[in-house]
């Protein structure tokens, strides 16, 4: 997302495989105050993908990109000239009470890619606020 043309996989949920022991325990420790509650909310909601819709409300424009065009990188360049990669989102993890939310997120761009765990809290006001991110991958 940025200000070229953004562009969002249209599936969620990068893994469509369980969590491994050795990826858990890297984001406990990495993530400090992660609950485990939130950590199993998640591994449990990313063993199957969803389908991403445009209903964000962003202050930048983006389109929702077909599944084929994120596998066909001469179709994706073709449909969006402008865009410089695209952004894929994992399903939300949440804690029993809502408070507390765990994802991953990836920027792919023509060139690199960034991976990062992001945790996100409500604060005292009842709003969101990312409280950490763990970054996982700089390609």
């Amino acid at each position: 997302v940025g200000p070229l043309e953004s562009v969002i996989d249209p599936i969620a949920g990068a893994w469509v495989k369980p969590l491994t022991a050795s990826q858990r325990v890297e984001v406990m420790e990495e993530l400090k105050g992660l609950k485990a509650d939130t950590l199993n909310s998640f591994a449990n909601c990313a063993i199957e993908p969803r389908v991403v819709r445009h209903s964000f409300s962003l202050e930048v424009k983006y389109q929702i990109a077909h599944p084929w065009e994120i596998k066909e990188l001469k179709a994706f360049d073709s449909r969006y000239p402008r865009a410089n990669g695209y952004v894929h989102f994992s399903c939300i993890g949440l804690n029993p009470s809502s408070t507390q939310a765990l994802f991953h997120v990836e920027r792919v761009m023509t060139s690199n890619a960034l991976s990062k765990w992001v945790l996100m809290e409500v604060n005292s006001s009842g709003h969101w606020i990312v409280t950490q991110e763990f970054v996982t991958l700089i390609a």
